[in-house]
């Protein structure tokens, strides 16, 4: 039976050394979170990011807007907010309406406030330099592997998913640590095959359950970064019972993945505003 991998734990840690420094150095920071429309889902997570906020003794604000509010009138309210000197960080809650143009919204954000690095410039300084402040998602999963002493370099990993927000990004972070891994797409007609060979396995596609116990080497280590959405549930890739059983280590959905990766968002918020980062 796996050891559940405890992402609560890593991110009162992680939060409790950046509310440290904050101290420290006596920095009032604040994070904005710029939210278009209405969703269930991005609503909860506004919330654990507020939540991590006062954990972390960082001021929190969210600029709601309707969904019909238009591209280029939204385009001027997001360089307003982004050019308030009291505004230290600033996010967009994803997933936007459709009808936005997302990557010209978050090309907006600037680079010393793109906590989240999902602006072109930001995505391409991590693609292109050797940067000691990564993409939330990066650094949670060197988080998991620094707390639970795993050695990856040693390991067979295979990566699902190859989307902006998880896969690209930590196939790019396991490149630059000379890791051997494979990234997969669920549509693949090798993806059993390649599951199967994997000692780690790291899956951000958000489809419930879609990795079965008996679909995994027995001890892989399973790190879910999936997010889906059932009956009001969140749901991780992996089908936690089945894995469980079969699996050395596992992030549990929710409670996993998700707490560090937020607690990771204001480790960047400090190191954007420190000069010789301690973190």
């Amino acid at each position: 039976m796996a050891k559940i991998i405890d992402g609560r734990k890593i991110s009162e840690k992680i939060l409790k050394k950046v509310r440290k420094e904050i101290e420290r150095k006596k920095l009032n920071l604040t994070l904005g979170v710029i939210f278009v429309g209405k969703n269930k889902a991005s609503e909860i997570f506004i919330r654990e990011k507020e939540k991590a906020a006062q954990k972390a003794k960082v001021g929190f604000k969210v600029f709601h807007f309707s969904e019909k509010i238009n591209q280029k009138d939204l385009e001027k309210e997001i360089k307003k907010i982004a050019s308030k000197k009291e505004i230290n960080g600033l996010l967009i809650q994803l997933p936007l309406p459709k009808k936005f143009n997302q990557q010209k919204l978050l090309d907006l954000i600037p680079l010393k406030k793109d906590v989240d690095f999902l602006s072109s410039q930001a995505l391409g300084n991590f693609y292109t330099k050797d940067l000691k402040i990564l993409p939330p998602t990066v650094s949670a999963l060197e988080e998991i592997f620094k707390n639970y002493k795993i050695n990856f370099k040693k390991k067979r990993i295979v990566l699902i998913g190859g989307g902006k927000l998880v896969g690209k990004p930590i196939a790019l972070w396991l490149l630059k640590n000379k890791a051997s891994f494979s990234l997969v797409e669920k549509s693949s007609s090798d993806f059993s095959f390649f599951l199967k060979k994997a000692d780690i396995l790291i899956s951000g596609v958000g489809k419930e359950s879609l990795i079965k116990g008996e679909m995994i080497k027995k001890g892989a280590i399973c790190i879910d970064f999936g997010v889906s959405f059932k009956k009001g549930k969140i749901k991780g890739d992996f089908d936690f019972e089945s894995v469980f059983k079969k699996a050395s280590y596992l992030t549990p959905t929710p409670g996993g993945t998700g707490p560090i990766t937020v607690a990771c968002l204001f480790k960047n918020l400090l190191l954007f505003n420190l000069s010789n980062p301690k973190i």
